[in-house]
């Protein structure tokens, strides 16, 4: 009986071990599938940057025929949309630094 209930608690103790070894495991994989959403996102969020003021823009200058592609005026939404895009871009990069900055002085 003695020996039995070493046994039991070796097995016991064993398979412990074992189910750690596999939750370890499988928080691993759930980082790994976050972080490759994170990336996702991230990629999103660089094409909305980029296609929200384009939109917006080209949105606001459909108001009047002149600004169309071939129009007399269709230079002026090149001027007004190439420094709009680069401002989202600062901003967006100026953020993220100072998120970073942020997170590295916690």
């Amino acid at each position: 009986m003695l020996d039995l209930r070493r046994r039991t608690i070796e097995l016991v103790s064993s398979i412990n071990g074992l189910m750690g070894i596999m939750e370890a495991k499988f928080s691993q994989e759930q980082s790994e599938s976050s972080l490759q959403e994170g990336e996702f996102v991230k990629r999103l969020t660089i094409l909305g940057t980029i296609f929200v003021p384009l939109s917006f823009t080209s949105g606001l200058f459909s108001m009047s025929q002149g600004y169309a592609p071939g129009g007399s005026h269709f230079w002026v939404y090149l001027v007004v949309v190439i420094p709009l895009v680069m401002a989202v871009f600062i901003i967006v990069l100026l953020l993220d630094v100072i998120k970073k900055h942020k997170s590295l002085r916690a």
